[in-house]
């Protein structure tokens, strides 16, 4: 059973993370904004995408579903499989996965009010996009930006790095790592030690079960 769900685990995240280098902290706790504002200086990085996590309710559920505030660059970085629609978000617009748009009844065009743990006021936003259930977001997504202005204080709960063409990966690895090294919970993972994160998580499980 284990070795089957690593072979799982190896393919989802082939499939699904398609950045360079992942930067969380365990068990997904939230970190300063400052680490990726430094990172996205270190040489050979293109671009450095942040994701925030805020428990959001839709319309008349007392469900909290893992919204997710994705910025600009996510785009660029990740292209997820759609079922419908567009992950291209801006303004008040947002795209949920298919799981969030069956537990919610929405679908492209459907109009919701997020609120929950943290914001001074709801966020009212249009579905443009339906994602087949992903890793890498939350069921419903939102420009970063609306959280922020709907009062939820600003921290990221992950960061996804891309490098330059041609850059010196093991390099860059060395300089983003120095950046987190007064910060054992926070960790910069390629594809492989996020695989191998995941499995020892798994076979935890397994143990305990």
């Amino acid at each position: 059973l284990a070795a089957s769900m690593s072979a799982t685990l190896d393919d989802i995240v082939d499939r699904e993370f398609s950045a360079d280098f992942l930067v969380q902290a365990t068990v997904y706790q939230p970190f300063a904004t400052t680490l990726g504002d430094r990172m996205s200086k270190v040489e050979g990085v293109e671009r450095v995408s942040r994701q925030q996590i805020a428990g959001a309710r839709g319309d008349g559920s007392e469900e909290i579903t893992y919204g997710v505030g994705l910025d600009r660059n996510f785009a660029k970085i990740y292209d997820l499989p759609m079922v419908e629609g567009t992950q291209q978000i801006k303004g008040r617009t947002a795209f949920v996965t298919e799981q969030a748009a069956e537990d919610h009844g929405l679908r492209v065009g459907s109009k919701v009010n997020l609120n929950g743990p943290g914001f001074d006021q709801p966020i009212k936003v249009r579905v443009v996009g339906i994602a087949e259930d992903s890793n890498v977001t939350g069921g419903i997504n939102v420009p970063l930006s609306l959280l922020k202005g709907a009062g939820v204080t600003r921290v990221d709960y992950s960061l996804s790095i891309d490098l330059e063409p041609g850059a010196d990966k093991a390099a860059a690895k060395i300089h983003l790592g120095e950046i987190v090294a007064d910060l054992p919970i926070v960790a910069v993972q390629d594809k492989e030690e996020f695989a191998e994160t995941l499995k020892g998580m798994v076979n935890q499980l397994l143990y305990i079960v």
